[in-house]
């Protein structure tokens, strides 16, 4: 069982969790060390509550030092999982706005009732996607997928973990639609698996911190028989489509799990402008 199958089994657990709101006149503070004690553990599996919070808090400095995140963007979380970004980016945000959204229910569920109903500038839906890792089950299929928003809705967006689990014609699909709803000139932060020539190389040989044995046309999978576990993309091709999608690619930052001990994260960091 690979590393993502396993989460796949724990998010399937029940999800009716006791709720209780945090004291009145709590301040901002006070609600995030709630939210953050009401985190349900067996949606971590394999991470850590410190590692949880630890990350959260890196990659909001991630998006505030390379991305130019301001207090007053409205911002869009594609992918935002179990508000591992939108808890601690409640400090950030000071007159902005935020939306997320996520293909497992279970999550939005929760994030709407923690955060939501802490930080009311906070808003998640529901998109029900199908990926045979997260939602197997998933009425949509992620080549045909449109996100819940208006055309120009936001000024800033980032996806983290997201690009790394979807095959081609969902990556497409998924940028073009990104690119739909920002407005010209705001800026996107995502995280991929990239392949650089070098890169290349050392997943060919076995020499990354993720496998990625198995070779495709425009880059790599880690598991056959369920490819969205992890996926590697060529940065030829990937240079090419955001291009042809109509971004600008303002800056790459390659990750930790290629070898580059001096990465800023552990995923490759791509930093575009929308035209």
């Amino acid at each position: 069982m690979t590393w993502a199958s396993r989460i796949t089994r724990f998010l399937r657990r029940s999800t009716h969790w006791p709720h209780s709101a945090p004291p009145a006149g709590a301040t901002l503070e006070e609600c995030i060390a709630y939210q953050i004690e009401c985190l349900p553990r067996h949606y971590l599996p394999g991470i850590g509550i410190g590692d949880f919070i630890s990350e959260g808090n890196d990659l909001v400095d991630l998006l505030r030092s390379i991305g130019g995140l301001k207090p007053d963007d409205s911002v869009l979380d594609v992918g935002c999982g179990l508000g591992r970004v939108a808890i601690p980016l409640q400090r950030a945000i000071d007159g902005g706005s935020y939306d997320g959204f996520d293909i497992v229910r279970e999550i939005i569920i929760w994030n709407t009732v923690n955060i939501t109903g802490i930080s009311p500038n906070f808003r998640f839906a529901h998109l029900n996607v199908r990926n045979s890792t997260y939602n197997p089950g998933g009425e949509l299929n992620p080549a045909e997928a449109s996100f819940p928003y208006p055309t120009d809705s936001f000024s800033f967006a980032f996806a983290t973990s997201l690009f790394t689990h979807l095959q081609e014609n969902a990556t497409k699909t998924y940028l073009r639609e990104l690119r739909r709803v920002l407005r010209p000139g705001s800026q996107a932060v995502l995280t991929f698996f990239i392949l650089s020539r070098s890169g290349e190389k050392r997943a060919e040989a076995g020499e990354t911190d993720i496998a990625f044995p198995h070779r495709w046309e425009h880059g790599r999978f880690n598991n056959l028989d369920q490819p969205e576990d992890a996926v590697a993309y060529d940065w030829e091709w990937l240079d090419e489509r955001v291009n042809d999608l109509g971004f600008d690619v303002c800056s790459i930052h390659w990750g930790r799990w290629s070898g580059n001990t001096e990465g800023l994260s552990y995923q490759d960091v791509v930093v575009l402008r929308a035209r």
